[in-house]
């Protein structure tokens, strides 16, 4: 039996994260903030993705098609945009620091998956 890469990368960061969650234990010593639940609004990204995928999809039918700009260039921002908003979450939340890398983690992959169901589609060029 063999895992994608991709759901492989998934499992680890899932590991990650609860290792992490046990060893830090912050909700009993109390270094959890209520701001902290803003951490999971990196998801949001997700929606917008596919959005996007599904919105901005290539002109013409393969391997004639153009690639939708407009669609390239959402993608592109959206994909900075989740990477920027995941460094500021990395360093906003100090005392939990593996925890937080194994979240923004196991959520940017995600978003790269749909990153790249998405391109595919704006692009033309399915696998």
């Amino acid at each position: 039996m063999t895992l994608p890469r991709l759901a492989l990368v998934e499992a680890i960061c899932a590991v990650s994260a609860i290792w992490a969650f046990l060893r830090h234990r912050p909700f009993q010593r109390g270094t959890w903030r209520s701001s902290y639940w803003l951490i999971f609004t990196q998801l949001f990204f997700f929606p917008a993705t596919v959005a996007v995928g599904a919105l901005f999809p290539a002109v013409g039918v393969r391997p004639y098609a153009q690639e939708n700009l407009m669609g390239k260039r959402l993608l592109d921002v959206l994909f900075y945009l989740s990477l920027v908003t995941a460094a500021i979450w990395l360093y906003r939340m100090k005392g939990l620091r593996w925890l937080s890398a194994s979240l923004l983690a196991l959520q940017e992959v995600l978003l790269i998956g749909a990153g790249f169901i998405a391109g595919m589609s704006v692009s033309g060029d399915w696998i």
